[in-house]
């Protein structure tokens, strides 16, 4: 993982989009400043949505908790401070 600059990481949690800083050092890496959300200010509608919502809350706090990463081929995985996988993302290629 190179990073040559400061971006906000930023993405969809299930209900609603997130926005997030992130520093880098190494193979450790702190997420902090997560905002937006089922409980932030860029939530879509999802009243109603009880398992939605459990997702989106259980994948920001997975998010916060990355404490390491790997890059292994087209998986980029981050893993707690005890070594358990936190999230795990496949790199797809863009369909034109």
């Amino acid at each position: 993982l190179a990073v040559t600059s400061v971006i906000p990481a930023s993405g969809f949690a299930g209900c609603a989009n997130y926005q997030a800083d992130y520093s880098v050092d190494g193979n450790t890496i702190q997420v902090s400043n997560l905002t937006g959300g089922a409980a932030g200010t860029t939530s879509a509608d999802c009243t109603g949505a009880g398992p939605i919502l459990d997702q989106d809350a259980r994948y920001r706090k997975a998010l916060q908790s990355a404490a390491t990463y790997e890059l292994s081929g087209p998986h980029l995985t981050f893993y707690t401070e005890d070594g358990s996988i936190a999230v795990t993302y496949l790199a797809i290629s863009a369909v034109e």
